[in-house]
């Protein structure tokens, strides 16, 4: 089962939705450590003229106030590993603990878009 709508969920299987942070795994260091970085999704835009792809603006969270800091993740129906929600609230104010689990819809396609809006 999955949304009737664009989406992308997160490695458990929860959908991203607009003002969520999110704990993205960046490397392994010395010693096995683990190294995380933090994001917010900022806003949903469309992708592309020929073929419009809904995507989510998802921004660094830092001090800076440059707004270059960020990137565009498809709504395609993927699953990414790596990336869990850790704080947000729906539309309808459910936690993000309290959201309903789906299966991916798509296994393929661009995984996201960096700032020169180039697939990677």
């Amino acid at each position: 089962m999955s949304p009737s709508h664009p989406f992308v969920l997160d490695e458990k299987g929860r959908e991203i939705l607009l003002g969520d942070t999110l704990k993205v795994f960046h490397f392994t260091g010395a010693r096995r450590e683990k190294f995380y970085m933090y994001k917010f999704v900022r806003e949903i835009v469309t992708l592309g003229t020929q073929n419009p792809m809904p995507a989510l603006k998802i921004e660094h969270l830092g001090i800076s106030k440059s707004s270059s800091g960020h990137y565009w993740e498809l709504q395609n129906g993927r699953k990414l590993a790596g990336v869990e929600i850790v704080q947000g609230y729906g539309m309808d104010g459910l936690c993000h603990r309290d959201r309903p689990k789906y299966e991916p819809t798509n296994t393929a396609g661009p995984a996201h878009w960096v700032m020169s809006g180039q697939p990677v």
